[in-house]
């Protein structure tokens, strides 16, 4: 690399804790962590701090047993992309030019991507074309090859260069009508590309899209976020005049229903909050409601107020509505509310749900399950835990959080406040707070602003 003049992250390679975080700090957090020797990306993380890191290597060290780890810097905030080409030892053809659609972080088996580009510049496409040919040549390649490059703020960086045929060899074969599987094995019978009529890239005038099939239907255990550890177990493609008709064909081909109303929910880290209210504008417009947490949308209230758009019948309603007033559309929640469902949440899926999964794991390990109530058991309790969740998290996707100690009394009872009430018949006084709907637990002394009682 450095003969050639190419950029790559910073990287480095450890076998012990101390060598890891001694080297870590060298190469700058975060970090692209993973064992020697794996495939799928199996058991590669993103790390951000050095307790993260020594927790990884305690695992990690497991699945390299005596190969080193590899540190690489992560280059946040990066388009990924893929290039598949056949070098015959003297010239080399670009099968074709990928761009994933999610960023850099993402394993390529679970990413989409799009051939041609969808947002490439011309100039960045030839950069990747002629890095790919000094690689090849330089590497002695003869067949094919996959090449991963990550693109920050317009620079060049490659992430790994792979002299074998790669998972995208087919899905780039269907795009362009070039079969590059044949074409690389007759390269390495000792035919050359000229020979085969291969010497130019084909560019499709059209787009292709491919995109993953997960499990996560038949696994609901299972963590749907994704990252650098590959999770799908197929793909599909979509073709299309545009990158837009392309996508939404690959997302109907792989089981997705992308909806034309309805309720969005939006949340995202702090810098990334301009181009959430790009895309909460684009959403309103469309006639979609929007739910966000705390932090995103005080940010998108304010700027989507700026443009207009704010009130169409839809979108986030005016800050602090009065509970159950005309201009509610969510149900309203106290912040210690919302802690309390936060924490047992939390608990459910870091707890709870790891628990059942194993106590089920162990009870398929004693054979038969037909008369098997440890079994029928823990599926039950399986089932509970999954309906909980799912419950907690609908609420709080339509919840209107509301700090009650910025809430103006004005000499009545409000929303959030705690109440006495004396019983007619006995004298005998309780103490309530008036709360939502979906926190509201008579037995711990919350109720509802519109039961009876808080009436």
């Amino acid at each position: 690399m450095q003969q050639l003049g190419l950029r790559q992250p910073a990287n480095a390679t450890a076998r012990t804790e101390d060598e890891a975080l001694a080297l870590a700090r060298e190469v700058g957090f975060p970090l692209v962590v993973r064992p020697s020797y794996v495939l799928g990306g199996r058991a590669m993380e993103i790390v951000f701090n050095e307790d993260d890191l020594r927790a990884y290597m305690t695992d990690a060290v497991k699945v390299s047993n005596d190969s080193p780890v590899l540190l690489d810097r992560f280059l946040d905030d990066a388009i990924e992309v893929d290039v598949d080409a056949v070098c015959d030892g003297k010239d080399v053809l670009v099968g074709g030019i990928m761009e994933h659609v999610e960023q850099a972080g993402v394993h390529s088996g679970d990413s989409s991507c799009s051939l041609p580009p969808n947002s490439l510049s011309a100039a960045l496409q030839d950069e990747l074309r002629e890095q790919t040919r000094r690689l090849a040549l330089a590497l002695d390649v003869i067949g094919l090859m996959n090449i991963q490059f990550a693109i920050q703020n317009g620079r060049v960086f490659v992430l790994e260069v792979n002299p074998r045929a790669s998972r995208t060899a087919p899905f780039v074969s269907k795009a362009t009508g070039l079969p590059l599987a044949k074409v690389g094995a007759r390269v390495m019978t000792g035919r050359s590309l000229a020979e085969l009529g291969c010497s130019r890239e084909r560019v499709p005038p059209y787009y292709s899209v491919k995109e993953s099939v997960f499990p996560f239907v038949k696994f609901p255990e299972a963590d749907p976020m994704l990252g650098p550890e590959m999770k799908s177990t197929g793909e599909v493609m979509g073709t299309g005049r545009s990158f837009g008709e392309a996508y939404a064909k690959s997302q109907s081909a792989s089981g997705v229903t992308l909806p034309r109303s309805g309720l969005a929910f939006i949340s995202v880290r702090e810098r990334d909050k301009p181009g959430a209210v790009e895309l909460a504008k684009r959403l309103v417009a469309r006639g979609f409601e929007l739910v966000a947490t705390h932090g995103t949308a005080k940010s998108s209230v304010r700027d989507l107020r700026g443009s207009g758009l704010a009130r169409r019948g839809r979108g986030p309603p005016p800050a602090g509505p009065a509970p159950g007033g005309a201009g509610m559309k969510r149900n309203p929640m106290t912040l210690r509310g919302a802690e309390l469902l936060r924490a047992e949440v939390k608990k459910l899926k870091s707890e709870d749900r790891p628990n059942v999964i194993k106590a089920i794991a162990e009870a398929r390990a004693l054979g038969d399950l037909s008369e098997n109530a440890e079994y029928h058991a823990a599926r039950e309790q399986q089932g509970f835990i999954e309906g909980r969740i799912a419950e907690i998290e609908a609420k709080l996707s339509t919840a209107e959080i509301i700090d009650v100690a910025a809430l103006s009394p004005g000499g009545k009872v409000v929303f959030g406040a705690t109440v006495e009430i004396e019983s007619e018949d006995d004298g005998k006084r309780t103490t309530y707070a008036i709360v939502g709907e979906d926190e509201a637990d008579i037995r711990a002394g919350r109720i509802a602003y519109n039961s009876p009682i808080a009436r």
